[in-house]
């Protein structure tokens, strides 16, 4: 009887065992199957980011030769045939700019120069030189008359590109909208995709223009550069590392054409996949799909899912045989046991984790009133004795920092009503005083009424973060101190330059006055006269000192402030340490632009170029030395243009002068901190940036402030 009983328990206890085996073993083969496919997913989404970026990255850098010869089109009043084609080779000859197959200056001629014009170019090229347009049948003839033409003149490389010479690219309806839209927004813009000549495939190419004017804000013309898609798409992809997708790029600027550009793959037609981006590209959208090459990641997952399954029955085969022949309630006790043990090994490293991370974790059941916090709280709070501690809410908000309640409170009333988590960085103040800081993340569980019954979160010890931070700041304030120093000691060295000449010239009058006192007959008109030119020279002093005062007052309040009048003060109190030094000052002021800034530290940062710059020129030796200051507009930005023509910065350094304690001038007292506190005024307290361009005729830096 008892051993009937114990086979019918021995048999519900197999066919027990065998159906949880089989379901947790087809749980494990589908969690295992669909992890992996996620995880690939998220691979292939992250590698698709990536590409994007360096899409991205490289049409930036492609685009920056437009710019740059915009700049270089600035910094001359006329560039010869001969210039320019030694600019560009740089660009052509470089092999950063694959992508780029051809380049050429494209100036406006009105109707009434055109004869002129075609002349000029006929004597500088040496044949008889027309202004051309295609006809319908793509064959280049005279162009048709109109109010001006936009004839290619400039144009490298030319044995290449020679046919285009005189090709009036406002002649085609679409480059035309391409030159007008370029025109109004004045910044790079290119067009649809073009046939390039040599091509014979499918791959295409595109044009880009990018306007130049005058002073007088007149269209001078516009620079171009044709472009091939596959060469600057396969330049961006040449280091990466992420080659387990496909990509397709297509330009979706019409929305009724959408026109293929360029694809890694077989399929040269536009593939729309659920992976996709849309980015902007100088006036186009392009629409970026991706798919995996998939096939031998599939094949993975499933051999790998039906390997863990296929073990698993082995494993339950295995079990079931040793039930069969041993003990079956020893063996269940000590697997019992056995996941007891991992169980246990599992919270000790999670606890251990927890330490390491300073973070611990809390749950609040609203409805039974009932706190739960992990171990690592105690900790968090330095309660040493959790078994006579008494848990509560109470507690928890009692802890938080005064000044800081409000803000925490604040948070979870916002966050019950867009139920949405929040997370907020505030103080603790401890039963002795201490302070730490924590970062506190929560979210909440709602009932079918919108009621709140659950709160979960975590509280992580950040205060090592917060107080490295906060040196850090400290730092910048000394590093700022420091330069405002430097800065002091020039300010004192021009009012001791800008007093010399009234001091004596007050000793003269002191002179002329005891002279007048000694004589028998004091001539008190003259007398008169030495006292009040005395007046005047005492009053210009007590202004030189009120001028430098007023310069380093510390207001950081925001003030609507005219930068001419900025730029142009900063200038007149260095003005007669440059003359002295024989630097010429160039000022190209001709439109105010008034922001919303803090006055003295633009001041600050004027003096400081203007330093460098003086520093710079002299020791260049040159004959002729010139600093020239200019102040113009550039999209929503106001930008101040600060230039010398000394020898440059060397290339090796560039990337350093913005390096806190670097300096180049070592040997002659630099202090390393004038470019930083430039770099950080500008990043921190003016929401603007700096830039330069530097070669041996000179360097030119860039500040660029928010309108």
């Amino acid at each position: 009887m008892n051993q009937n009983k114990n086979n019918s328990s021995f048999y519900y206890l197999f066919t027990f065992i065998l159906l949880v085996g089989l379901i947790i073993s087809a749980l494990i083969h589908y969690s295992i199957d669909s992890n992996m496919k996620e995880k690939e997913h998220l691979n292939i989404v992250h590698s698709f980011d990536r590409k994007v970026h360096l899409i991205k990255k490289e049409l930036e850098l492609n685009f920056y030769i437009l710019k740059s010869l915009k700049s270089f089109h600035k910094s001359s009043e006329y560039i010869s045939r001969k210039e320019f084609k030694r600019y560009v080779d740089n660009f052509l000859e470089s092999p950063d700019y694959k992508g780029l197959h051809g380049i050429s200056w494209v100036p406006k001629i009105k109707d009434e120069y055109k004869d002129e014009y075609e002349m000029k170019l006929s004597k500088e090229l040496d044949y008889d030189f027309k202004i051309k347009q295609k006809d319908e049948d793509g064959k280049l003839i005279p162009v048709r008359k109109k109010e001006h033409y936009f004839s290619v003149d400039y144009i490298e490389p030319y044995e290449k590109n020679k046919k285009a010479q005189g090709f009036d690219i406002s002649s085609n309806e679409a480059r035309l909208k391409t030159l007008n839209q370029a025109k109004l927004d004045n910044k790079v813009t290119i067009t649809s995709k073009i046939k390039l000549v040599q091509e014979t495939g499918e791959q295409f190419g595109f044009l880009g223009v990018l306007p130049v004017w005058d002073k007088k804000n007149e269209l001078l013309g516009y620079y171009s550069a044709v472009f091939r898609i596959d060469d600057i798409i396969n330049t961006a992809f040449k280091d990466s590392m992420y080659d387990d997708i496909n990509i397709w790029i297509a330009d979706i600027t019409n929305e009724n054409n959408l026109d293929f550009l360029y694809s890694n793959n077989d399929i040269k037609k536009i593939n729309i996949t659920d992976i996709q981006q849309t980015i902007e590209v100088a006036g186009r959208k392009w629409l970026i799909t991706a798919k995996a090459k998939n096939s031998h990641n599939e094949k993975f997952h499933l051999d790998l899912a039906d390997l863990v399954l296929f073990f698993n029955l082995v494993v339950i085969l295995t079990i079931l045989i040793i039930l069969y022949y041993i003990n079956k309630q020893k063996i269940l006790n000590n697997s019992i046991s056995k996941l007891n043990d991992d169980l246990n090994e599992n919270l000790k490293q999670l606890k251990y984790v927890n330490q390491l991370a300073k973070l611990g974790s809390w749950q609040l059941d609203l409805d039974q009133n009932k706190l739960i916090w992990s171990e690592e709280i105690y900790t968090i709070f330095e309660i040493d004795n959790k078994e006579l501690f008494k848990l509560s809410y109470d507690f928890f908000i009692n802890c938080i920092h005064p000044e800081d309640r409000k803000d925490v409170d604040n948070a979870y009333l916002n966050h019950l009503k867009d139920k949405k988590p929040y997370e907020i960085e505030h103080r603790l103040l401890l039963n002795n005083d201490k302070i730490k800081w924590v970062l506190e993340r929560c979210e909440t569980t709602f009932d079918n009424n919108g009621k709140p019954v659950l709160l979960k979160g975590i509280v992580q010890d950040i205060t090592e973060k917060k107080e490295a931070e906060i040196k850090d700041k400290e730092q910048q304030i000394t590093i700022l101190n420091q330069s405002r120093l430097v800065q002091l000691g020039e300010m004192i060295s021009m009012i001791a330059h800008q007093w010399r000449q009234p001091l004596n010239a007050l000793s003269i009058w002191k002179y002329n006055l005891i002279s007048e006192i000694h004589n028998d007959n004091i001539d008190y008109t003259s007398v008169n006269m030495i006292s009040s030119n005395m007046d005047v020279l005492i009053k210009n002093l007590s202004e030189t000192i009120d001028d430098f005062r007023n310069f380093y007052k510390d207001d950081k309040e925001l003030r609507l402030i005219s930068l001419k009048n900025t730029i142009e003060q900063s200038v007149q109190l260095y003005k007669n340490k440059l003359d002295l030094n024989n630097i010429e000052i160039k000022e190209y002021l001709d439109t105010d632009i008034q922001i919303k800034s803090i006055d003295s530290q633009i001041r600050q940062i004027m003096l400081a170029l203007i330093s460098n710059a003086k520093d710079a020129l002299i020791e260049s030796n040159k004959e002729n030395k010139t600093l020239s200051i200019s102040l113009y507009k550039e999209d929503n930005n106001a930008v101040i243009e600060v230039k010398d023509n000394a020898n440059g910065i060397p290339i090796e350094i560039q990337n350093k002068i913005f390096d806190p304690y670097f300096s180049t001038k070592k040997d002659k007292n630099g202090t390393g901190m004038g470019m930083y506190m430039i770099k950080m005024l500008l990043n921190q307290s003016l929401n603007g940036s700096i830039d330069f361009t530097s070669d041996e005729t000179g360097t030119a830096f860039f500040i660029k402030l928010p309108i």
